[in-house]
């Protein structure tokens, strides 16, 4: 048999009627029979046996399900719903004695909420900065040099973003020295990626070149499909190509930096991942804009606006909107200062400075 409430209200009531030992004893109840009698559903949903452990005041039980409901999220590109579960595993992490495994869980946690904050609110968000000090504290601790590395990647992503590009240069430095005697291609791969990024906002297209195509040379799209859930909350190979593209113009390789830029973008749909596709958008425009192809700008603008739309990424819009219009007041002599001067304010407005002095020259 199946019963269910005619109104919420009489629910809401019913439920809040219980006292609360009874409540907490029913959620438990209710979890242990999902767990017992539809495990399927502890990997389809672990939100619901999530909410009924936390109700249930269990929360050594109800960390992990938020964990794998947070990484679920994440694969769907569901960042807003990905943080909140992420934040309500580390919510009942507190709960828990201090112990070194409780650290680790902790650590593994904020290295994964990272990315879903940069992707959710902005890359320069002050949540941001609290969760990549706190990891890299944590790691510290534990002395885990894997996890450090990863820490202080979320701290150079924050740092660049905010437009502090001596610190963000610093960090690549540090990455970059960390990996140069190490095996671990992913590790090296993402110093590289640093490092190509710092350099184009130093002024420096030789190195932009040099350390981009040092990162796709290593990129391996099956081995380092994890990346993008780590590391900035894109994938490392579609932004070596990218910025790559920005990069080879510079120098003087016009050929190339189209056929850099355009591989970027179909790597990222073939990727089917939200934040990347968003970030080769963002490459490929900038690299039209500077070649002068203003109608391929409008067009790319167009999709990448849409798609924006579609994953509720507002902060990538904002910088493809401003590019967009630029180029539409470029190419037909409308005043498009309005718009770009809008979409600058909220870019900055969200605590991304990157790109800021292009955009004044826009």
């Amino acid at each position: 048999a199946t019963f269910t409430f005619k109104h919420a209200l009489v629910r809401d009531t019913a439920y809040a009627s219980l006292l609360r030992t009874t409540r907490a004893e029913l959620h438990e109840r209710v979890a242990t029979a999902i767990e017992e009698r539809w495990p399927d559903q502890t990997e389809t949903e672990p939100e619901v046996l999530a909410h009924h452990f936390t109700r249930a005041n269990l929360p050594e039980q109800a960390t992990p399900y938020w964990r794998k409901a947070g990484q679920n999220a994440l694969e769907r590109s569901a960042n807003n719903e990905a943080s909140a579960h992420f934040s309500a595993a580390l919510e009942q992490l507190e709960i828990l004695p201090e112990t070194s495994e409780r650290d680790n869980l902790e650590l593994d946690l904020r290295l994964s909420l990272g990315p879903t904050l940069m992707a959710a609110r902005s890359y320069g968000a002050d949540e941001v900065e609290a969760c990549y000090d706190r990891a890299r504290d944590l790691a510290e601790r534990i002395k885990d040099s894997a996890r450090l590395f990863t820490a202080r990647f979320g701290l150079w992503q924050m740092n660049n973003f905010r437009g502090n590009v001596t610190v963000a240069s610093h960090y690549a430095t540090e990455l970059i020295d960390s990996t140069e005697a190490s095996e671990h291609s992913g590790r090296r791969l993402q110093a590289h990626h640093t490092f190509s990024t710092s350099a184009l906002f130093l002024g420096n297209p030789l190195a932009v070149c040099e350390h981009a195509r040092a990162g796709v040379a290593l990129y391996d799209r099956d081995a380092h499909s994890d990346h993008k859930y780590l590391y900035g909350a894109h994938d490392p190979g579609v932004c070596g190509l990218g910025i790559d593209g920005v990069g080879s113009f510079l120098l003087g390789f016009p050929d190339r930096s189209s056929e850099m830029a355009e591989a970027s973008l179909d790597l990222a749909h073939e990727l089917s991942h939200a934040n990347t596709s968003a970030v080769a958008y963002c490459w490929l425009m900038a690299t039209k804009y500077i070649h002068g192809d203003l109608p391929a700008v409008i067009e790319y603008g167009d999709a990448g606006n849409a798609f924006c739309e579609e994953y509720g990424l507002s902060n990538w819009q904002n910088y493809i909107s401003l590019v967009q219009a630029a180029a539409r007041g470029k190419l037909g002599g409308t005043d498009e200062t309005s718009e770009i001067s809008d979409r600058a304010e909220r870019w900055r407005a969200a605590g991304t400075l990157n790109f800021w002095q292009w955009f004044l020259t826009l």
